[in-house]
């Protein structure tokens, strides 16, 4: 759900298995947004140290909280790539050490 004037970011792709569906969502944006008055734009992701740094500088201030639908155990990771499959994840998915 968008504001008027919002801005949908796209990053990445939620489909598993195709070779261009990244693709699909910021072309399909770049259609509707000459239909109505939000944006859709696509960001690439470049990683480096210093945006991590900030980004975690970020996540410890409280100014950024990462939405995490499920954690599992190493052990159960052929468990979390099954739910992560079926697309049922609505944040992300977290393995911990035990």
């Amino acid at each position: 759900m968008l504001t008027p004037n919002g801005v949908y970011v796209s990053v990445g792709s939620t489909d598993i298995g195709k070779w261009f569906a990244w693709l699909e969502a910021p072309l399909e944006g770049m259609v509707l947004s000459h239909f109505v008055s939000q944006r859709f734009v696509m960001i690439l992701a470049e990683l480096n140290l210093r945006d991590l740094a900030t980004l975690g500088t970020l996540i410890e201030s409280g100014k950024l909280t990462p939405v995490i639908d499920r954690k599992y155990k190493l052990s159960e990771a052929a468990e979390a790539m099954r739910y992560l499959e079926k697309a049922h994840a609505r944040g992300k998915i977290v393995l911990t050490l035990e």
